[in-house]
């Protein structure tokens, strides 16, 4: 399979674009030769520049930091490079149809193309739009202070090795639909028009952290299979991440939505258990609403401290969505609750705050020493943290039918009563506010035995806290205020 498609594929010397990015020789080594490298980029550049307006030759070699003059040599330096591009496609692509030399304002077509050595941009001004769709990078792609102005695609690309686009600046769109990144990836630039990458794949690192998405980034559908970094991103346009599968850490440290995003049904954490994969959204800003809707969580709760979550930012909260069991601290799970609970209390969603508060009470039973974990544990034993009716329930007829049972032997034995009195005994003492007891058992409550007064209060002492739980639990079930 993989033989055919790569005899499908055209060798990059074949290519006259690519023979024209590499007029002095190709990157044959293990490391770049920087010194071929300048004279590529020299050649390149002065055909790239030959038909740009004077004005805006000085800026677009500020922002790639070369000398002007390398982009404006004039007609006799273009020629120069006519007449390499001349010898090099009857050196590198002999046997080939010869073919004009490419013109700087048509779009540079290198697809379907199989690079066996690196392609290196560094400083490059690529005047057209650059397409490198279904092409197949043996080795390593590298962008670094590269200027394109116009789209830059790269779908279906199939990039073996590293993949470097740093400190670029696009002009245009970067489409990478269905790309495959095999080697760790850093793009760190600024991309002017919109970013398309559904259904992308990435399988070691990738770092896009400080890149500067101005409109639309579509990242739906992408498989991030291992640690992926978007810190510090700026998101001017929409942002999507629908279904978007982060296998291992997600980092969105300080990044800042202006727009809407979106990250509904999208999976953060391993299919099978590898130890945690934590999503980090510390100190982000989300200006516009965000929607995580039937996003899973599988491993670990979102890091949200100091995060700026819109009011209306959207969760679900379902058990299915969110970790059964988590290796991450106890501390950082109780914060992020109480974030997500904090959020869906401004929204009225009562019982979906509750969800999160449950989780919050859970984490802060697991932080400090014995005597300080145990109200927390108790609170859940007693009432699920407020929120069951049947728990607080089943505690007052507990004890409830442990008084009947003491009270119905005492009177059985003495001969003073039956059942009846001493269910009516125990009820008093469980719900002394109605006065049942000063009413109508005054005398034999005085009556009893120590030990027996001693458990009547007991039953009324008990009877507060469960009274209190089962109306936490009657308000939440019921959304009372």
């Amino acid at each position: 399979m993989g033989e055919t498609a790569e005899r499908k594929l055209t060798p990059a010397n074949e290519n006259p674009w690519y023979v024209l990015m590499t007029l002095y020789g190709e990157q044959e080594g293990e490391e770049i030769d920087w010194e071929l490298h300048a004279k590529n980029r020299q050649a390149w550049n002065a055909w790239a520049g030959k038909d740009v307006p004077h004005t805006k030759l000085k800026e677009i070699a500020q922002k790639l930091k070369v000398g002007a003059r390398e982009l404006s040599g004039g007609q006799q330096l273009a020629k120069t490079t006519e007449n390499l591009f001349s010898d090099a496609w009857k050196r590198i692509g002999g046997g080939v149809t010869p073919v004009s030399m490419p013109r700087s304002y048509s779009p540079i077509d290198l697809r379907g193309v199989l690079f066996h050595h690196k392609l290196v941009l560094d400083g490059f001004f690529i005047p057209s739009s650059l397409s490198v769709v279904d092409a197949r990078f043996c080795s390593e792609l590298r962008a670094y202070r590269t200027c394109f102005q116009h789209d830059f695609f790269l779908t279906s690309a199939d990039i073996q090795d590293r993949f470097f686009v740093e400190s670029a600046e696009i002009f245009g769109g970067f489409y990478a639909a269905h790309a495959s990144f095999n080697e760790f990836s850093l793009f760190r630039s600024t991309i002017r028009g919109p970013t398309f990458m559904p259904e992308a794949r990435s399988f070691r690192h990738a770092r896009f952290s400080e890149t500067k998405f101005q409109q639309t980034a579509d990242f739906s559908k992408a498989e991030l299979l291992s640690d992926v970094s978007f810190s510090e991103c700026f998101f001017g346009g929409l942002a999507h991440f629908r279904a978007t599968k982060f296998q291992a850490r997600a980092s969105f440290w300080g990044a800042t939505f202006v727009n809407r995003s979106y990250f509904s049904e999208a999976l953060f954490g391993h299919t099978r258990d590898e130890g945690t994969c934590l999503s980090d959204f510390t100190d982000c800003q989300f200006d516009q609403p965000s929607t995580f809707r039937d996003a899973k969580f599988r491993d670990a709760y979102p890091i949200l401290e100091g995060a700026m979550l819109h009011p209306t930012t959207v969760f679900t909260a379902e058990e299915a969505h969110w970790p059964k069991g988590t290796n991450q601290e106890a501390k950082q799970v109780r914060d992020s609750c109480a974030s997500l609970r904090h959020v869906l209390t401004q929204q009225g969603l009562p019982e979906d705050a509750h969800f999160f508060f449950r989780r919050e009470m859970a984490a802060a039973g697991q932080i400090g020493n014995l005597w300080q974990r145990l109200p927390y544990h108790l609170f859940r034993i007693f009432s699920e943290y407020g929120h069951s009716i049947a728990r607080p329930t089943w505690w007052l007829i507990g004890c409830w039918a442990l008084g009947v049972a003491a009270f119905w032997g005492y009177f059985a034995s003495t001969g003073q009563g039956g059942l009846g009195k001493a269910m009516g005994v125990s009820f008093s003492n469980l719900f002394p506010l109605f006065g049942f007891g000063r009413l109508y058992l005054q005398d034999v409550l005085r009556g009893l035995p120590t030990v027996l007064k001693a458990w009547s209060g007991l039953q009324t002492v008990f009877s507060l806290p469960m009274l209190f739980f089962l109306g936490l639990g009657l308000r939440q079930r019921f959304r009372l205020r």
